[in-house]
């Protein structure tokens, strides 16, 4: 029962933070300068520091209770999309706007990008993947 209240916590704040995201950015794009889009913004920007913590920590709780075997099968997919992602990221850069290529941007932008495909469902946990 703990799982699924946490499995419903966590969609219930990506859908909070789709829609806090969605109305930060409409409020940067019309220039809203009130007191309440200051706010709001502020608060968005505090919601996000709390995501940024709770996402690895349930992360983590989740990876603990899951097989190494899978954890090994994951890292290996994780590396060869890392690998893949970046190197399709770097060459396009490379071929279509060769003055602004940034390896760092690169390798970040392949990183995040591996990491969400190889082990997002983690976020998510499924009982089944119990030991």
């Amino acid at each position: 029962m703990r799982r699924n209240r946490q499995i419903g916590l966590t969609q219930t704040l990506y859908a909070t933070y789709l829609i806090a995201t969605a109305v930060s950015l409409f409020i940067a794009y019309k220039d809203i300068g009130s007191d309440s889009a200051f706010n709001f913004v502020l608060g968005y920007l505090f919601f996000t520091f709390f995501m940024l913590v709770y996402i690895p920590v349930t992360f983590i709780m989740n990876l603990v209770n899951v097989k190494w075997a899978d954890i090994r099968k994951r890292a290996v997919v994780f590396l060869c999309l890392f690998i893949l992602v970046g190197t399709l990221t770097y060459t396009l850069t490379y071929l279509f706007r060769p003055e602004s290529t940034d390896l760092v941007r690169t390798l970040s932008i392949s990183l995040g990008v591996s990491f969400g495909i190889g082990f997002s469902d983690f976020i998510f946990f499924n009982r089944k993947q119990k030991k």
